[in-house]
């Protein structure tokens, strides 16, 4: 994750498509009678490759690192892949069913055409290792990180998602990864938050190849999408029994003392559609559930790159609406792929919420949700320990902190992480632990 705030929303009203964006809310905080214990629930973390193992030379975010506009640079993040059995053991020790990661298409194929052979074996190492330790491999194929080469412009003044070859490309790297580990791979999330990758790198030059202009925006939206259906199609073919996704970023944004939601159905409405499609072409639907992100409530203040998310706000009634709302729309078995909680260098947060107690309202609201009748299979917290959070090791996430800036890459428990624990072990949040983890007395509007 990252600064998918303002972009998001920007990028909602470039693609100008009516949906249903904006949502009234209750604070109603009444939690159902429900646990999560039906099979196969996915209790799981998620990370990436590229925050946990830092960039590399033939990657899009090497470059911006060296380029001056972040506030640190990633080196080899907590060394995910150095520390990877007992990273794994540790996710194990929770009881966790799920474990999203992302394979690095960077690292996989450095240069067009040349496939890396030690990265192949590490990816088939990887997956081997969370299935043996009893989880379900989810798997992000595009994680904002992309090849420099599939950046660079060709001499047509194209450069990354604006152009088509970059789809072309990206869909050869899919079928190649569907080939080499499809028996290992039964969820896929195409692409993480498509939103925010193309509002930063094309409509507000904030990242590679840092463009800004509504021409270059709808470009690379047109070929995102392409690369997704794409990719959907593909997967599908060669493993007609996986479920295909993509990923997106869910908020809440106060306004003048109002508010609205902002969810991204113009992206998945696009993808949903009846024959003829959204490009005149006919075709089914191209998602097979509903993976979203939710952290919470974000204002103009927070509107800044390098993101600053311990400055976000907390409301669990907005993220009950958004379940709400999207199973309203699309009707599919929802996925939150994302949730998490950030301090700012593992302090206090002054609005008083702790990651114990935001994880025990978030999960109250799905157990509420699935009370309802909406079909949440998954939950996902972002993330297993502390990484690079796209410019900056200060926001700290992780269930296991990790003090990367001064290279000291021991594993930290948090409190966070016994919680998160005897919630799996309880299959939901039981009366005893909501009382012991309330929401802070002083934040109103929280539930």
């Amino acid at each position: 994750m990252f600064h998918r705030l303002l972009l998001s929303l920007v990028l909602l009203l470039a693609l100008a498509r009516p949906a249903a964006a904006y949502f009234p809310f209750d604070d109603d905080a009444g939690v159902a009678p429900s646990n999560l214990g039906q099979n196969p629930f996915l209790w799981g973390v998620a990370l990436s490759g590229y925050q946990n193992d830092g960039s590399v030379p033939s990657m899009d975010w090497y470059a911006l690192e060296h380029s001056g506009k972040l506030r640190e640079t990633s080196a080899n993040g907590p060394d995910f892949r150095g520390h990877m059995d007992a990273d794994l053991d540790l996710a194990k020790s929770l009881g966790l069913t799920a474990f999203r990661t992302s394979i690095e298409w960077a690292r996989i194929e450095p240069q067009q055409g040349q496939i890396d052979a030690d990265e192949v074996a590490y990816v088939h190492r990887l997956l081997q290792g969370i299935r043996k330790r009893g989880m379900t491999p989810i798997v992000t194929l595009h994680h904002f990180a992309t090849p420099q080469w599939a950046i660079a412009d060709r001499g047509d003044g194209l450069m990354g998602w604006e152009s088509a070859r970059t789809t072309e490309a990206y869909l050869k790297y899919v079928e190649f990864v569907a080939k080499e580990y499809g028996k290992e791979i039964d969820y896929y999330i195409t692409f993480n938050e498509p939103s925010t990758l193309i509002g930063g790198a094309y409509l507000l030059g904030w990242t590679v190849p840092y463009k800004m202009g509504p021409m270059a925006t709808a470009r690379a939206v047109l070929n995102v999408l392409t690369g997704h259906l794409g990719a959907y199609e593909r997967l599908h073919a060669l493993d007609p029994g996986c479920m295909v996704t993509l990923a997106e970023y869910n908020s809440f944004f106060p306004v003048a003392n109002t508010g609205f939601y902002y969810l991204p159905n113009q992206i998945a409405g696009l993808l949903m559609e009846k024959e003829p499609g959204w490009d005149g072409k006919p075709r089914v639907k191209a998602m097979d559930f509903i993976a979203l992100h939710y952290y919470g409530t974000v204002d103009a203040g927070a509107l800044q790159f390098p993101v600053q998310p311990y400055n976000w706000g907390v409301s669990t009634s907005h993220f009950h609406e958004i379940l709400k709302a999207y199973h309203e729309t699309f009707h599919l078995p929802i996925l939150v792929a994302e949730n998490g909680f950030a301090t700012k260098n593992g302090s206090a947060r002054e609005d008083g919420w702790t990651r114990e107690s935001y994880m025990v309202a978030h999960i109250q609201e799905i157990m509420r949700a699935r009370a309802d009748g909406i079909p949440i299979i998954g939950y996902l917290y972002w993330t297993l320990t502390d990484n690079f959070e796209w410019g900056s090791y200060e926001p700290r996430f992780g269930l296991w902190s990790v003090d990367c800036s001064k290279g000291d890459l021991t594993r930290r428990e948090t409190p966070a992480a016994a919680v998160y624990r005897e919630i799996i072990k309880q299959h939901g949040v039981t009366a005893e632990l909501a009382k012991r983890y309330p929401p802070p007395d002083t934040l109103t509007g929280a539930r």
